[in-house]
């Protein structure tokens, strides 16, 4: 589930899938939503996933933001994920008093986990929380 920071900036929804787009009048695809992450072994590494992620971004136009994605196992413990998730952004003007929409498409590969359970994908924003998604990883079965 989606858990929120109250700030000026907030996360309209977070998913993961197996692929996702933009189109070229602005839609976003998303192929595959899931959150379930399926290993052969435990630990292991996933081969490629796609984090979906949309933010009301609000602020003063022009003000310089960091974004900021962190992936947290059962154990507390930060994921590695190489390059690291984080980019820089300014505030764009939008008339009409609109909140501005940041859709941002994560392609995350070649992913370890060092365990099973429930893990939770964190977004940040200039060092605040703003939304969490949890996922879990398990052994598949095989029969």
């Amino acid at each position: 589930m989606y858990n929120f920071t109250m700030n000026q900036s907030k996360v309209n929804f977070i998913h993961l899938c197996d692929a996702a787009t933009i189109d070229g009048s602005g839609k976003l695809n998303m192929l595959g939503i899931f959150s379930i992450i399926y290993l052969q072994e435990i630990p292991g590494k996933f081969p490629k996933f796609t984090a979906v992620v949309s933010i009301g971004i609000e602020g003063k136009e022009g003000s310089k933001n960091i974004l900021d994605i962190k992936i947290v196992a059962p154990d507390n413990k930060d994921l590695t994920v190489n390059p690291p998730i984080k980019t820089e952004f300014t505030t764009p003007k939008i008339p009409f008093k609109k909140t501005p929409t940041l859709n941002l498409i994560l392609d995350i590969g070649n992913l370890g986990f060092n365990t099973g359970g429930k893990h939770t994908l964190n977004v940040f924003l200039n060092g605040k929380n703003i939304g969490s998604k949890s996922f879990d990883v398990e052994k598949r079965e095989v029969k």
